[in-house]
């Protein structure tokens, strides 16, 4: 799970005018190089496919699911995941945590949340 978080901006004063931009925190994230916060490292993240049967990168036809063998699967903070504002489930509750992934599986299927949009589901 990847999030990425920004502070409300300050209003300006002296040392800080108003086109600047507030520091970024990234939590619980695998980035290319790293990055220092919580949970984030650098691994590869091992796609199914990330080019797809095009073989490039960034179209539809991308398998972004994690293998099941990512150091990404159960690495997620289930406490970043947002509210379910658009009630994926039709369940009323609007402010529990997001309860599914992209897929429309169970977003928390191991002992935390994957990181990702898609989340690893039991056989």
């Amino acid at each position: 799970m990847r999030r990425v978080r920004r502070p409300r901006r300050a209003r300006p004063t002296a040392s800080h005018s108003a086109s600047s931009s507030p520091p970024v925190t990234v939590e619980y994230a695998d980035i290319t190089g790293g990055r220092s916060g919580p949970g984030n490292f650098s691994v590869n993240p091992l796609f199914n496919d990330p080019t797809g049967a095009d073989n490039v990168a960034g179209r539809v036809d991308d398998d972004l699911r994690l293998h099941w063998a990512s150091l990404c699967i159960n690495a997620g903070n289930a406490a970043l995941l947002p509210e379910d504002i658009m009630d994926l489930d039709a369940d009323g509750d609007l402010g529990e945590p997001l309860p599914l992934d992209r897929d429309g599986g169970t977003r928390v299927a191991g002992p935390t949340v994957d990181m990702g949009v898609y989340e690893e589901q039991p056989p």
